[in-house]
């Protein structure tokens, strides 16, 4: 299920953002192995060293530094994505923008490349309603202004723009069961079932995100607070749906630097 509460925003120009206070519970989709390939190549993480392993608490800083450059945007349509780009990329230039829907509604991640998400929700965006509460959330809605019309002469299509990664819906019980019964032995069930409902890119980032909203919420009172996810989510055994387990830590700047100490 997807449970918001909508405060309207009205952007520059005439086109429309939302705000949207979120809670995702459902299952996250699968892309393509070849789009999961094109992800992992240009996903921002730091490079492996030479043991050919990348350092967890590197991963976790940069799984967190995106989340804190991203964005969620909720489109009225796929036909909507180009658009979305054209328009924010006029702000400020993105890393790259993952598609997805859930049931009829569609969405959009958008990792900026620069820390310019405070200016964005604070210049680009302001409460058209007045009888709602005002907030600077990163999950907003867009309202296309052709509402994917006819752009010159082309139907707009958002497959056909490299920083727009389309994540199709995750396969259904019956495929899974189709593509398992074909498996002549257990090792290869087994990576054919993980394969189908391992935690994807995208989903890895909305858990990111998730929690920087949590640690967003906690700032005012906790300063030098971080929501930091664990279990099945970071050491590679997250599935599609599955639940999202979060630490709370008071202190994680003076953790941060006593660690360092440390390691010095």
């Amino acid at each position: 299920a997807f449970l918001f509460s909508r405060w309207r925003k009205r952007l520059k120009g005439g086109v429309q953002l939302t705000t949207v206070a979120a809670k995702h519970g459902g299952k996250l989709s699968i892309p393509d192995k070849t789009r999961t390939e094109t992800v992992a190549g240009e996903d921002g993480l730091p490079q492996a060293n030479k043991t050919g392993y990348l350092n967890f608490d590197c991963m976790i800083s940069a799984r967190r530094e995106q989340a804190r450059r991203s964005l969620v945007v909720q489109v009225q349509s796929e036909a909507s994505c180009l658009e979305l780009r054209e328009y924010i990329e006029k702000i400020s230039p993105i890393n790259c923008m993952f598609h997805y829907k859930l049931k009829e509604n569609h969405f959009v991640l958008v990792e900026f490349k620069n820390n310019c998400l405070q200016e964005v929700l604070l210049n680009w965006c302001h409460v058209s309603d007045k009888s709602t509460v005002p907030v600077a959330s990163p999950v907003v809605w867009f309202k296309a202004a052709q509402s994917g019309k006819k752009r010159s002469g082309q139907e707009v299509n958002s497959t056909e723009d490299s920083k727009v990664i389309r994540v199709p819906p995750p396969p259904s019980y019956e495929t899974i069961l189709n593509l398992t019964s074909q498996a002549q032995r257990v090792s290869t069930l087994m990576e054919t079932l993980h394969s189908c409902t391992k935690l994807d890119e995208l989903g890895t980032r909305l858990r990111f995100f998730t929690a920087r909203q949590v640690e967003l919420a906690m700032s005012g009172l906790f300063p030098h607070c971080a929501v930091l996810p664990f279990g099945s989510s970071v050491n590679g055994f997250g599935k599609s749906g599955s639940d999202l387990d979060l630490l709370f830590r008071h202190d994680h700047s003076q953790h941060e630097t006593s660690m360092g100490n440390s390691s010095r």
